[in-house]
């Protein structure tokens, strides 16, 4: 079937809109979230009895590398990483002893809890003779939930000002941010064994909430596979590689997990990676390992070259956004793997119609940042966009000439979601008579819509004006306005929903 095409422009200037129309899941009726998967609420108490078990601290069984790791390194988000950074360092300190360290503690606790993880908890330590908290997020496991892998980074700071200006960016609000993308990423995907998200605090005082939480571990007999923290992940120097691994040459079970998580890195972030060659030292890790757990850290190359080490000029623009992301996949990817990923990669699949074209190759679908890969529409707008890690996204359509549409979808482990949407050409208004443009089409919100718009046009002069309203199927379902006089500059035309009796 030919397409209507948008309305020939005449003297009088055309805004030619489209109700766009669209399907989520097999029955949807426009609802943004596809058969969402539930989310356990599980009590404190039951969760810590889940978690205990025997001593007994092994490496788990070699694992084949699956596609699901690479989907879960592409889900990790850059722009994620960077806006959570932005809310750390909007804290004027993170020093340990201060309210405003309590506020990001408890904000990061409601963090986690916002995620649907199965706990959150603020967890008390001494230290400087007072007591403050570790944040925790726990995500069960569903076959060895007495199992746990733990990812942690320090969330506290320091500098010569420390009561007042400590803004950490480096040190180590990028190891937090870390933990708290993984959190994110991991949130909805079933693994075999439980994972802790850890953020502690006391670092900078010398360790006091990692070793209370490894005297925790060891106290309540949990069996710890791994434990893999991140301190200082985001400072991009080109000098050597890219990435020290450290744990503990005397000690073999921290061996094992160090090369892991280099072949990690050179696997699916591209790192290059640096084994340090000797004792670990001087961060969360370090407690772990007395303790007799395996253990390590990921730095990044150039930790003891950062000019603002400890300092009030720690701030966010020493911080390289694809570094940060490319450590935390390292460490994410690793932290999986071991894990053990329950899960089927989904799929977002469905066509794109370009209003007015009987061709409608050339859109592009993309999930805004991430690194999973776009796709292009065929001839008939289909497109898929393949091996996705259970979760949330936008998806984004884009085709030159027409408006973008974006919106958010749900899929769980192994769905074949679909998303079939319309785009609408940018409209441009043109008289009888002249090639020059006189209407520019600004802005379409909500965008996609289906009850009401708002749209936002510029005309270059003032003259008479013309706005329609048509649906997929090209039947005209309301005329705005018919040849009203409009003056010259920005415009805004409101649309109610209502169709023409």
């Amino acid at each position: 079937m030919t397409k209507r095409p948008m309305s020939a422009t005449t003297a009088t200037t055309v805004v030619s809109l489209l109700v766009s129309s669209w399907l989520l899941g097999a029955g949807s009726s426009g609802a943004a979230d596809v058969n969402p998967g539930d989310r356990r609420a599980v009590a404190p108490p039951e969760a810590r009895e889940a978690m205990q078990g025997s001593r007994e601290a092994r490496a788990p069984e070699p694992r084949t590398l699956v596609p699901t790791l690479e989907a879960m390194a592409d889900a990790v988000s850059s722009d994620s990483l960077m806006a959570m950074l932005a809310t750390l360092t909007s804290y004027p300190t993170r020093y340990v002893i201060t309210p405003s360290y309590a506020a990001a503690a408890a904000a990061m606790r409601d963090r986690f809890e916002a995620l649907g993880l199965d706990e959150a908890y603020l967890h008390d330590f001494s230290c400087c003779g007072g007591t403050y908290q570790n944040v925790v997020g726990i995500k069960l496991g569903t076959v060895h939930p007495d199992e746990i892998v733990i990812l942690g980074g320090h969330l506290d700071s320091i500098s010569p000002d420390p009561a007042n200006n400590a803004p950490g960016a480096e040190d180590n609000g990028s190891g937090s941010c870390g933990v708290l993308e993984l959190a994110r990423v991991l949130a909805p995907v079933p693994t075999d064994r439980t994972i802790h998200f850890v953020l502690f605090g006391g670092e900078e005082e010398g360790l006091y909430g990692s070793r209370a939480y490894a005297a925790m571990a060891q106290s309540e007999g949990w069996n710890v596979p791994a434990v893999i923290t991140s301190d200082m992940i985001g400072y991009d120097d080109p000098a050597g590689a890219q990435l020290w691994v450290i744990g503990f040459v005397t000690g073999e079970n921290s061996q094992w997990l160090v090369n892991d998580v280099k072949q990690h890195a050179e696997t699916y972030a591209g790192l290059s990676v640096y084994v340090y060659p000797n004792n670990g030292f001087g961060s969360d890790h370090v407690p772990f390992h007395d303790r007799g757990f395996p253990s390590m850290l990921s730095i990044e190359n150039e930790w003891d070259s950062y000019p603002c080490y400890h300092r009030t000029c720690d701030t966010i623009e020493w911080v390289s956004p694809s570094l940060l992301r490319d450590i935390t996949i390292a460490n994410g990817t690793t932290a999986l793997d071991l894990a053990g990923p329950m899960f089927v990669p989904a799929l977002v699949s469905g066509h794109v119609d370009l209003y007015g074209k009987d061709d409608d190759s050339g859109a592009v679908l993309s999930i805004p940042g991430t690194s999973y890969d776009p796709d292009v529409t065929d001839t008939q707008g289909a497109y898929a966009l393949e091996n996705l890690l259970p979760g949330t996204y936008p998806v984004l359509a884009e085709a030159d000439g027409y408006l973008s549409q974006m919106l958010e979808v749900t899929v769980t482990s192994g769905q074949q979601a679909t998303v079939d949407l319309t785009l609408i050409p940018a409209a441009t208004g043109v008289e009888a008579g002249s090639s020059t443009p006189r209407l520019t089409l600004r802005s379409l919100a909500p965008n996609p819509f289906r009850e009401s718009a708002t749209v936002t046009f510029s005309l270059t002069h003032a003259g008479p004006v013309s706005g329609r309203i048509y649906d997929a199927e090209g039947r005209l379902r309301r005329a705005l306005l018919v040849d009203v006089p409009r003056p010259a500059g920005e415009q805004t035309l409101r649309w109610d929903g209502r169709d023409d009796a």
